[in-house]
């Protein structure tokens, strides 16, 4: 309720239908009795009778009746450190306008735990419906204040006597505050806003309040005894899973409440309405078994954005001793006829229940929310008969036009009037005719055009009586009965393609799915930025006029635009409502005579990791005769997951080292460097999904001892860890004993001091001279040179098969080879793209090395890491599994010395081999000696070989000159 001028109080008007004495069937809106009350305060936001008894008890001892009007933005005199907490006033009846007086409700300050500013006391005021009963006002916006970073809208009420005083004889106090004891946060009672509704049952023994802010805002209604005499002092609270019977969250449950005997006549039902439940609304009874409230009866409703619930009513409209409900829609529409604007069902009791009742349907003029509050009003006409009083929330004029003799067309707002007089004589008729214009932009071709002709009666006007007079009596101004009625109906058809009868009958059917994959449809966090969906809408039967589709999205889609999915089908064109986004209108055709399909297309930028799905509900309506109603709404739902990939690599630096030298005992390490060589194993975790991953572990198995042996059934040290480095949003936790247990320090440098002492361990800021300088780079280049030569003499060795007896190991606890410690890294998120860098700090165990693997070859130790996702209530799917693990190896090679220690060759084979080669050598001898290899030519037998062969020769040269 918005403000009122700055120059003008805020009033409220009584019309004169409760005075005795007055006999009439209707209101009198033209003399009411005027209440004004202090500017901007909202004087009149809530009001209620109430007749005070002498003794507070007895009906037949009544001695005032007054009106209660709440002032929820007032200040309260009884308040004076509090700004604005409301009040509320009690006004007696009579023609003056300022004689209203601030009850004292809340007398006492804020204290340091509670906040009372604009806490809306009076936001409404209910009295019991007995004569001398109590009266409960509220103030649905007061704050619980814990501590300093918390406040809580609880909401509050109190409890007042027949005499308008606090009830502090009850054990309350007087004073309500229902959700208080209960969880905290906007996921369970800390926004429940107890006392937004509130009122008493209907035989006055219980006090209810409803209270839609708890648990989501999905809505819960509590109920108590009023008294501190009954037998049954329990708090009763509504279900707490009451989705199962459709009421999710943001529901509202506690909007409105009533209550009555409407399933049984031994037994209370509690009846609170959830105008948001499933964008449509919903009203649900309730009642008391075995100490709780259970849910008896759940009426749905079927009408997209109507609010079914805003509103609730208990009135036994047939008089049959069964209560009736009425239930107020203010928003409800009939794209069929344009000129409703909300509506109230009616359910008539049938005593058998109200789940199979077709309701009474009443509706309001355009833009009126019609039904925006109810109320049962009592015997109105003094008929024996009990009225409902509808409010209609934009009303701008008077039903009746009050003009003398006179004859006219009366259409209000922007539709046109002619006025005339006519004198009618007795047994005469009088004609007139009057051309009529049709606009061109008029899209409405099915509904006729209405004319409508109103008459009324001469009648005297009464004169406002100034104030401290006494009340106007109302038996001298008449009005007319407006039962038999005072206005005839006139149609104007348009010519239509739908037949001699001008009845359009269709047949439309709607179907909509989104544009993902899998079943059910599933939506990936961080996809394309755009989603679609696309709809068909056909018609098989006549056309169907002024087809239009409205869409109720989540709030996280923004509809970006509407695309054809054929070029020659006609453009349909849609646009969110303005003030609700989440409602959107779509112009389907004009008429839809067979098929319409297009695409909606929807920005994905808002959904996030706390929405497990995303609803769309549509509905089809046309201003022509649906024959099937049933196939015209339809709701899709996709599921959205995270999904994620997560992979995990590991390295080792340096990927080689060495042992060596001389072999120490535990007890014998004074700092970390007595242990062995440097070395860390890194692992990297990357998210390359296309979602977040909201929680995850990483499981490494670290080798920190070798397996018992049967000399040393303890084991012995492997890899001493000393340190866990983390970058990134995770957090280590070792069991304890893993990271350097023997508490070895590290040999400080020379010429260092301290960067900072409050780190978690120590950092050194080295100062080096020139001389340190050359030191350093002396030893530097020392050491490569001495491992560029064990380097090379180590290949040799290996040429030369010097190492070829030496086997390698292989430590890893997978292989039952080592014992390894289980250390497990939490990441609380991690967003896609990004990464944790885990390192592990460690030295290689020295000793363990040249006691057990002197004479191996190499040994490789082997470390693993596992990542996983943690349970959530997010639906996150791990694209590839396969790159979760990962192994880092760091190899170990004996020192070069220890591979010149190596055993030489056994005497027994030298033995062996040089016997076998003296032997051979015997043998080749023999066989040359067989061969006459050993025999010698004598001298006197090599000079006559010669003679004889050079005789040969010249012998044979005469011979030749010759030829």
């Amino acid at each position: 309720m918005g403000r009122m001028g700055s120059t003008l109080p805020s009033l409220f008007c009584v019309f004169l239908w409760i005075l005795p004495l007055t006999l009439g069937f209707n209101y009198e809106t033209r003399i009411p009795l005027v209440k004004e009350g202090p500017q901007n305060s909202y004087f009149g936001f809530s009001v209620a009778q109430h007749q005070i008894t002498a003794d507070g008890s007895d009906p037949f001892t009544v001695t005032d009746n007054v009106l209660l009007a709440g002032a929820p933005m007032d200040d309260n005199i009884y308040q004076q450190n509090t700004i604005q907490p409301g009040a509320l006033y009690r006004c007696p009846m009579s023609t003056r306008v300022n004689d209203c007086i601030q009850l004292r409700v809340d007398d006492t300050d804020a204290s340091s735990k509670e906040n009372k500013t604009l806490q809306w006391l009076g936001v409404n005021v209910e009295t019991m419906n007995n004569v001398g009963g109590k009266v409960l006002t509220c103030a649905h916006r007061y704050m619980s204040v814990p501590n300093r970073d918390a406040s809580w809208g609880l909401g509050k009420c109190f409890q007042l006597t027949n005499q308008l005083g606090l009830d502090d004889t009850h054990s309350s106090q007087g004073q309500w505050t229902p959700c208080q004891g209960y969880g905290d946060g906007h996921q369970e009672y800390g926004y429940c806003q107890a006392g937004t509704a509130g009122g008493f049952s209907e035989d006055d023994k219980d006090v209810i309040f409803g209270a839609p802010g708890s648990y989501y805002w999905m809505g819960v209604l509590f109920a108590t005894d009023v008294t501190d005499q009954s037998s049954d002092l329990n708090m009763y609270k509504s279900p707490e899973d009451l989705e199962v019977a459709g009421v999710p969250r943001n529901s509202y449950l506690g909007w409105a409440i009533t209550s009555g005997r409407f399933l049984a006549k031994n037994r209370t039902d509690y009846v609170s309405g959830a105008p948001r439940a499933n964008s449509r609304g919903a009203v649900l009874f309730f009642g008391k078994e075995a100490g709780k409230f259970v849910t008896r009866l759940v009426l749905k409703s079927e009408w997209l954005a109507s609010s079914f619930g805003f509103s609730v009513a208990s009135v036994d409209l047939n008089f049959d001793t069964w209560p009736d409900l009425a239930v107020g829609a203010p928003f409800y529409f009939d794209a069929k006829n344009t000129k409703v604007g909300g509506a109230v069902f009616i359910y008539m009791n049938d005593q058998r229940g109200m789940k199979n009742v077709e309701p009474i349907k009443l509706l309001g003029p355009t833009d009126s929310l019609f039904g925006f509050a109810l109320a049962n009003a009592g015997d109105v006409d003094r008929d024996g008969y009990y009225a409902v009083d509808y409010k209609l929330q934009a009303e701008k004029t008077r039903l009746d036009a009050n003009l003398n003799s006179r004859v006219f067309f009366n259409q209000r707002l922007d539709q046109n009037t002619f006025e005339g007089q006519l004198r009618l004589r007795n047994g005469r008729t009088q004609e007139r005719k009057i051309k009529v214009y049709v606009k061109r932009d008029v899209r409405d071709y099915l509904r006729p055009i209405p004319l409508e002709l109103n008459y009324d009666l001469p009648q005297n006007t009464p004169s406002m009586p100034n104030p401290g007079r006494p009340v106007t009596n109302l038996i001298n101004f008449p009005i007319l009965n407006m039962a038999v009625g005072n206005k005839r109906d006139l149609e104007v058809h348009f010519q239509k393609d739908c037949g001699d009868d001008q009845n359009c009958n269709s047949n439309m059917l709607l179907s909509a799915r989104f544009m993902l994959p899998g079943s059910p449809p599933t939506y990936s966090l961080g996809s394309p930025d755009e989603l679609s969906i696309e709809v068909t809408a056909q018609n098989f039967d006549e056309p169907a006029y002024e087809a239009a589709l409205l869409v109720v999205v989540p709030e996280s889609l923004s509809l970006v635009g509407v695309t054809s999915v054929k070029e020659e089908e006609t453009k349909t064109s849609c646009a969110p409502r303005e003030g609700n986004e989440t409602y959107i209108d779509c112009e389907v055709g004009n008429p839809l005579r067979e098929l319409q399909k297009f695409l909606l297309r929807f920005e994905t930028r808002n959904i996030g990791t706390d929405e497990p799905e995303l609803e769309v509900s549509m509905e089809l309506t046309t201003t022509s005769n649906e024959t099937n109603t049933e196939d015209d709404r339809v709701t899709i739902v996709a599921k959205v997951i995270v999904e994620v990939d997560l992979t995990v690599s590991g390295k080792s630096k340096p990927e080689q080292v060495f042992f060596g030298g001389q072999s120490k005992g535990e007890s014998e390490m004074e700092y970390l460097e007595d242990i062995g060589t440097p070395l860390s194993h890194t692992f990297v975790v990357r998210n390359i999904g296309t979602g977040d991953v909201p929680k995850a572990v990483v499981s490494i198995d670290w080798p920190y001892e070798i397996l018992n042996t049967p000399l040393h059934t303890n084991g012995k040290w492997l890899l001493y860890l000393t340190d866990i480095a983390v970058v990134g949003n995770a957090e280590c936790r070792p069991p304890p004993g893993i990271i350097n247990p023997l508490s070895l320090e590290s040999r400080r440098p020379i010429n260092y001091k301290p960067v900072s002492s409050t780190t978690a361990r120590d950092r050194y800021q080295v100062r080096v001279t020139d001389r340190a300088r050359r030191s350093l780079t002396d030893n530097y280049a020392h050491g490569m040179q001495t491992f560029m030569r064990r380097a090379r003499e180590t290949n040799i060795g290996e040429l030369l098969g010097t190492k070829s007896s030496r086997e390698s190991k292989i430590l890893d606890c997978k292989k039952g080879t080592a014992r390894c410690a289980v250390i497990n890294c939490t990441i609380d998120l991690l967003a896609k793209n990004k990464d944790v860098v885990i390192t592990f700090q460690a030295r290689l165990w020295n000793s363990t090395f040249l006691q057990e693997y002197r004479e191996v070859k190499e040994v490789d130790i082997v470390s693993h890491a596992t990542v996983r996702m943690l349970p959530t209530r997010l639906s996150v799917v791990e694209a590839n599994p396969e790159n979760d693990k990962t192994a880092v190896s760091t190899r170990a090679f004996p020192d070069f010395d220890l591979q010149k220690e190596a055993p030489g060759v056994p005497l027994w084979i030298i033995i062996v081999a040089v016997v076998g080669g003296l032997l051979l050598l015997v043998l080749l001898i023999l066989c040359l000696w067989k061969c006459g290899f050993f025999q010698r030519t004598k001298l006197k037998e090599q000079r006559a070989v010669k003679r004889k062969a050079h005789s040969a020769y010249y012998d044979q040269v005469p011979q030749q000159v010759k030829a």
